[in-house]
């Protein structure tokens, strides 16, 4: 079974992987204000708030939370590792990885 599980992460890695190559999902995903705006909404964010966007993909919404919300630490996590590069570059001066 843990074989199984190992399989089936990695072939979800790739995938993701082969569509961020293409762009055919990072680059596509709902980017408006609106959006935004109703995610933003439904968060209880309070200074000094520690938040995981877990599937960061393009920092989208960790991006937009750090500027935001300056006093909270955000972490985007993504199983693709180009895409972290990616908004390393992106973010500029909201990105700090070690």
């Amino acid at each position: 079974m843990e074989e199984n599980i190992k399989s089936s992460i990695d072939a979800t890695r790739k995938g993701f992987e082969q569509s961020f190559k293409e762009g055919s999902l990072y680059n596509k995903q709902t980017q408006n204000d609106a959006h935004l705006r109703q995610i933003l909404g439904a968060l209880n964010i309070k200074p000094g708030s520690k938040i995981l966007d877990l599937g960061t993909g393009s920092g989208y919404l960790a991006f937009e939370i750090a500027k935001q919300f300056t006093g909270c630490e955000v972490v985007g996590l993504d199983i693709v590792g180009e895409t972290l590069e990616a908004d390393k570059e992106a973010g500029g001066s909201y990105s700090k990885r070690t």
